[in-house]
């Protein structure tokens, strides 16, 4: 009995001292920016993972977005297909698996907010950057757009962490 009350109370101290691994997502606008190859009087070289090197963005967010429409996903899927067997060189049976895909979709006045910026970034040849929080979850070609503004999280960031900014996108529907 004296062991299980140790370990409970250790457990519990190391509980207090680690910190949380919350996603830097949790309760985090979702905020859009234009990727400059210039730079941005006052602004950053973004930098960071999944897009490494890829352009200035300003200081403040060109859009910023609080509240969603709807957030949905595809389920994973696997099925048959022909694959390249590397070691032989040749094509071979073999499953492949997509995986869930996660969707978020804007309000209305924010989705055409965004199309204006849209238009504004394809003028000057730019992309359109959205973050959710410090994460990059999506880069945008302005002519691909849509009007509806239903966009996907990259999938870049592997399974676990998608699933995390889809939940953290969550938050947001209203």
């Amino acid at each position: 009995m004296n062991k299980l009350i140790t370990i409970l109370v250790m457990l519990v101290s190391l509980g207090s001292i680690c910190p949380k691994a919350l996603p830097a997502t949790t309760n985090a606008p979702l905020t859009f920016y234009i990727v400059s190859k210039q730079r941005i009087e006052g602004g950053e070289f973004f930098n960071r993972f999944p897009f490494p090197k890829l352009g200035y963005i300003s200081s403040t967010p060109d859009l910023v977005v609080k509240r969603l429409k709807e957030v949905s996903s595809l389920p994973e899927t696997g099925g048959p297909a022909w694959i390249d067997d590397r070691t032989t060189g040749s094509m071979k049976k073999g499953t492949i698996i997509r995986v869930e895909r996660h969707f978020f979709t804007l309000q209305d006045d924010d989705a055409t907010r965004l199309r204006r910026l849209a238009d504004k970034a394809e003028g000057q040849g730019q992309l359109v950057l959205g973050l959710l929080g410090d994460k990059a979850i999506v880069l945008l070609r302005p002519e691909e757009i849509p009007a509806k503004a239903q966009l996907e999280v990259i999938g870049n960031w592997g399974r676990s962490a998608v699933e995390e900014i889809a939940d953290a996108l969550k938050n947001l529907v209203r």
